[in-house]
């Protein structure tokens, strides 16, 4: 039997959610579904009341604009202005209130945060300067900032390498990832290797990188006028050369990746390739997203404003080099190399804990053993 529900109570009810109260915790303390709930909202039953709130939001709008345009007019107008509009005078002579003078001082930090990140969105900005993504967004708005755009592939490179003898056959190329269904869960457990194009001086140059899966710092990375094998051993021989190699490595079956050379020497540093399915990029997803931003940031439309190759390889490794200890990460909430750090300092805590408790126990057992 269907509950029946009073008119009052389903508009106190209605009352409480514009005011801030959840649905679901409406309906838990009603004890009413929050089925019912939604189609109340739907059909309207306070429709009276929110046009009454949308029309104090917009007279209130109207009489802010009003109040600003009187603090703009010439101190012997005001008077007039404020008769033809009907409204206090008194607010021309007003001094800045202290909600914008606040704000003032909050748009300096902003400013500056931007031209240091000027591709951060709200989402990092408010990261960076510890403020509330809505607060964040209101003095982006306020202040004109706005950052880096990512702008729709005009041109895309396909660089593609016939089959030879040195390829892989396709058995031994799979997604070990998908297969046994893993995660990074420490720092140089699983990297994710891949190249992309430059084009600089009407020639294009390729870039590779290898990144931990964990930390996402790029470990090593390599830069050749050639897609070829050469390339991405250089990248994975900069990377192991400065850290512990990974237990996986994986990238999204580009030719280069599928040689054999490749193959052995992965073999030979105890690592195990693993391979994105042909045609999907997003098995590869965060070494795609890494030059999405990369790219923004180093504008690669304007790479000839380098004199020379010199100068790009050294743009390219500061870009890096910021990518890895300044820029903040969304989803780690800071940069990579402090992650990095953080975890290795976890790490060591934990055995110190571990270590501690064992003493402790041993220590216990052998007094007992000695009573």
């Amino acid at each position: 039997m269907s509950q029946i529900i009073a008119n009052e109570t389903k508009q106190e009810i209605i009352n409480k959610i514009h005011e801030g109260m959840s649905v679901r915790d409406a309906s838990t303390d009603y004890g009413i579904s929050t089925k019912s709930i939604y189609r109340w909202l739907r059909d309207g039953l306070a429709s009276s009341d929110r046009n009454l709130a949308l029309e104090n939001n917009r007279l209130r709008k109207e009489n802010e604009q009003l109040y600003a345009l009187l603090g703009e007019v010439a101190p012997g107008w005001v008077r007039h202005f404020a008769c033809w509009f009907e409204i206090d005078r008194s607010a021309g002579y007003r001094k800045p209130t202290q909600l914008k003078q606040r704000d003032e001082q909050e748009i300096t930090k902003l400013k500056i945060v931007h031209k240091d990140h000027p591709a951060y969105g709200y989402r990092r900005l408010a990261l960076a300067l510890a403020w509330s993504p809505n607060k964040t967004r209101r003095l982006m708005r306020a202040s004109g900032v706005v950052p880096l755009a990512l702008c729709k592939k005009q041109f895309v490179y396909n660089p593609q390498t016939a089959a030879s003898d040195d390829t892989l056959p396709e058995e031994v190329r799979s997604n070990l990832l998908k297969q046994r269904n893993v995660t990074a869960q420490y720092p140089h457990h699983i990297w994710a290797e891949d190249f992309t194009y430059l084009k600089y001086k009407n020639k294009m140059y390729y870039l590779a990188t290898v990144l931990d899966l964990c930390t996402r710092q790029i470990v090593g990375w390599a830069l050749s006028a050639h897609h070829d094998t050469q390339l991405i051993q250089e990248a994975l021989l900069d990377a192991t050369s400065k850290h512990q190699p990974p237990a996986i490595l994986h990238n999204d079956q580009g030719s280069e990746y599928c040689s054999k050379r490749y193959y052995a020497l992965c073999g030979s540093l105890e690592i195990e390739l693993s391979f994105s399915a042909k045609g999907s990029p997003w098995q590869n997803g965060f070494q795609e997203s890494f030059y999405r931003e990369f790219k923004l940031e180093l504008d690669t439309k304007q790479l000839n404003r380098f004199n020379d190759l010199g100068e790009l390889a050294e743009a390219i490794a500061r870009q890096l080099h910021y990518y890895n200890t300044s820029r903040i990460h969304t989803a780690l909430r800071t940069n990579p190399a402090a992650y990095a750090a953080g975890f290795e300092q976890d790490t060591i805590k934990s055995r110190l804990s571990i270590h501690q408790i064992t003493t402790e126990v041993r220590d216990r057992v052998l007094r007992g053993v000695g009573a």
